[in-house]
């Protein structure tokens, strides 16, 4: 189960800091019915004014951060396609693997914004205005802590997309940085171009060929940025992602019932995925990618990941219009990418496992 073994309220509302508090454990106990966990996933959370102590709002309530949810650290794991990937803490934990590593003292970071517009079910008062449901908001964050992330993004900011380049001190000379390559996560694994179904994990093999691979050795940063930025791969493979990033339905997660020999027809593989959040124009970063289709999956039992809700729409509310399906707000297609991570379910209780790597990032 999830449990919260950290928690920070700045309001000195007590009673406010009571329904935030009791929300957290509301979300965390509906997925704990929907998932089987073998080891219990700890939560550091916070609710604090991001206006005040971080100066990150603007005037209206369409500019004020609402915060979010993370795996508090990941580990790098191998997979079956003997790719090394990057796997959230509270996965890890569910395999009581005798080597194991050493945990962080929590496994999921959940800080959220005290100074947004938040609703509370147990107010008893219907959602006004520019509100969010504070529940919907944390199930959702929840699950991005759990590992329903990607590592693909823009991460200079220059309009080109690669998973997370990875570095470490070089041991006889403290002033270069060794390459360890460019780290997907586990999410990264099943997502394919569609309608072809090819997986980007061969895009980033690819890529990880920059430098002459893994080991190369570069003066700082900057140098590193300042060589891809000029190599082939950036200019052929994380350009051609980025434009993928922003064309609608062309990625999707591949879930582990779906693999069939039939889905080797791209028409059958197209129909299988879930359909990533592609369309964004310009591309958002934590919001692109790491999401399913808004427009696919508005009004469904899969309502839950996608990169924003409507004001006035409440978790209630999103399911009845999805057709109240009886796993509630934890619809199937995310109960099948969560299954397909690694979580175990009534229905999937013996998931994959990757292999530990005496190694973290």
């Amino acid at each position: 189960m999830l449990e919260i073994v950290e928690f920070k309220c700045d309001s000195n509302n007590t009673a406010l800091c009571g329904k935030v508090r009791d929300a957290f454990e509301v979300a965390g106990l509906m997925i704990s019915k929907a998932f089987k966990f073998h080891a219990p996933i700890l939560v550091n959370a916070s609710f604090i004014d991001f206006c005040n102590n971080f100066n990150v709002c603007g005037k209206s309530q369409d500019d004020v951060p609402i915060g979010g949810a993370k795996p508090s650290r990941y580990i790098l794991m191998k997979d079956d396609d003997r790719i090394e990937r990057l796997y959230p803490q509270a996965l890890v934990k569910q395999y009581k693997v005798k080597t194991c590593p050493q945990f962080a003292p929590y496994d999921i970071k959940a800080d959220f914004n005290s100074a947004a517009n938040w609703w509370f079910k147990s107010d008893g008062q219907p959602i006004q205005g520019k509100q969010r449901d504070f529940i919907e908001i944390i199930l959702h964050e929840y699950f991005h802590g759990l590992g329903f992330r990607s590592n693909w993004d823009d991460w200079s900011n220059s309009q080109a997309l690669y998973p997370l380049p990875t570095f470490r001190p070089d041991p006889q000379n403290s002033s270069l940085l060794i390459f360890d390559g460019f780290r997907e996560t586990v999410f990264d694994k099943y997502i394919i171009l569609l309608p072809c179904g090819q997986h980007i994990s061969k895009f980033n093999a690819q890529l990880n060929l920059f430098a002459g691979g893994p080991g190369a050795r570069f003066q700082n940063q900057s140098d590193f940025d300042l060589q891809f930025r000029n190599s082939t791969q950036y200019n052929q493979i994380a350009k051609k992602m980025f434009n993928i990033s922003q064309t609608a339905k062309s990625l999707g997660f591949l879930p582990h019932h779906k693999k069939t020999k039939k889905s080797k027809k791209s028409k059958k593989i197209a129909k299988n995925a879930v359909i990533l959040e592609t369309s964004l124009i310009p591309y958002i970063r934590g919001s692109s990618i790491s999401h399913v289709d808004f427009k696919t999956y508005v009004n469904t039992s899969d309502f839950l990941m996608r990169y924003s809700n409507n004001w006035l729409d409440t978790l209630d509310g999103c399911v009845s219009k999805g057709g109240n399906f009886s796993g509630g707000p934890i619809g199937p297609l995310l109960r099948s990418i969560m299954e397909t991570l690694g979580y175990a379910t009534a229905h999937y209780p013996n998931p994959y496992k990757a292999t530990f790597v005496n190694n973290t990032r």
